[in-house]
């Protein structure tokens, strides 16, 4: 069973999941680098450092970061434990939760010009591929077309495989 471990309430109480995430990035994985921290708190790449500059003069992210960073406990053991009490879906859950998207198991509350639920929408076919594309990429499984394969397996041209590909439906039929 995993130790429980308690996030200061400094960190805890900070106004957002990405401030949250900076903090805990910024004193674990991004070894106080700011631009790196706010990367991986899911700040877009382009505006990471600026956004990782501004963080850093609020006062609350510092009293966090400081707070932190006095405890004896790693990112890594406030991730497991975060994990192990169901604060954070491991990959199984993400595994079902895309299964679900793309069978079109899951979906959005349809709602009426009252603002009123009045039931489920199943999701889109534009999110039922994307769901399929990242289930496909955590599975490791390869999508791209035949032709895509046999190019990469030697060195032959995109034609060459073709003709070869034509041939090996030939023979199969």
């Amino acid at each position: 069973m995993t130790e429980e471990i308690v996030i200061p309430p400094e960190v805890a109480s900070l106004k957002s999941r990405r401030w949250r995430l900076f903090v805990l990035a910024y004193v674990g994985n991004a070894m106080g680098n700011a631009a790196e921290a706010a990367r991986q708190a899911g700040y877009a790449e382009s505006s990471a450092k600026v956004q990782g500059a501004k963080l850093l003069k609020r006062q609350e992210i510092i009293q966090a970061v400081d707070a932190l960073a006095n405890r004896e406990v790693t990112f890594e053991q406030i991730e497991a434990n975060q994990v192990s009490r169901g604060a954070i879906a491991d990959a199984e859950e993400i595994q079902q939760f895309l299964t679900d998207v793309m069978r079109g198991e899951v979906g959005e509350p349809e709602t009426n010009l009252a603002g009123e639920v009045v039931g489920m929408a199943p999701p889109k076919v534009r999110d039922r591929i994307k769901a399929s594309e990242n289930l496909s990429k955590m599975l490791g499984l390869d999508l791209r077309p035949p032709e895509q394969h046999l190019h990469l397996h030697g060195d032959i041209t995109p034609t060459e495989a073709k003709a070869k590909l034509l041939k090996l439906r030939e023979e199969n039929d």
